[in-house]
């Protein structure tokens, strides 16, 4: 912020005496790096996580679990042979199962993550949702859309990034709202 008010003060001198004073290399160098980043669009693929980690409808619960735990992760996607979602198996999932079977215990040792049909589809959550964007969509919309929640509204937890946005394609990347945190070094 105080090198842009800098800059404004300089921008403000040298309209009124142009003859003052001539910015140096390095203070034109800083100033177009930000310039740069400002107006630079970045699209949904560049800050999308490529690294894809996944459990399958046939796989154990107790491992889809493990495999959230040791990753911190809180959500995994479910994928097909074709990488494509079939659903989302998250940290609420069987809290959603346990309330919508009306049931307190559950075997979890032998369920696999299809036993948890219909909570795990796309649309089966209760509290979050999930939606699909293509890999050219501007991350600026995203955010508004993301951090946007309406009243007792559902959450949106992930963001599944396809070539164009369809769910019957291959997921290529995943967008959290922890993604959108843009590092700037300008120093």
């Amino acid at each position: 912020y105080s090198f842009l008010k800098k800059a404004g003060d300089l921008r403000n001198i040298l309209s009124h005496n142009n003859d003052v004073c001539i910015p140096a290399d390095n203070f034109l160098s800083r100033f177009k790096k930000i310039v740069s980043l400002v107006t630079k669009k970045t699209d949904a693929y560049t800050i999308c996580n490529k690294k894809i980690i996944y459990t399958k409808r046939d796989m154990s619960v107790v491992t889809t679990m493990k495999m959230m735990e040791s990753q911190s992760l809180s959500h995994l996607p479910i994928l097909d042979d074709q990488y494509t979602v079939k659903g989302v198996f998250s940290r609420s999932t069987i809290f959603d199962y346990l309330s919508i079977n009306n049931r307190i215990a559950i075997d979890i040792k032998n369920m696999q993550i299809k036993d948890f049909y219909p909570v795990i589809k796309i649309d089966g959550h209760l509290n979050e949702s999930f939606i699909f964007v293509k890999k050219s969509d501007d991350i600026s919309s995203l955010y508004q859309m993301m951090k946007k929640k309406e009243k007792h509204g559902k959450n949106i937890s992930l963001l599944f990034v396809t070539e164009h946005g369809n769910e019957n394609e291959k997921l290529e990347g995943i967008i959290s709202l922890a993604d959108f945190k843009v590092v700037i070094e300008i120093e």
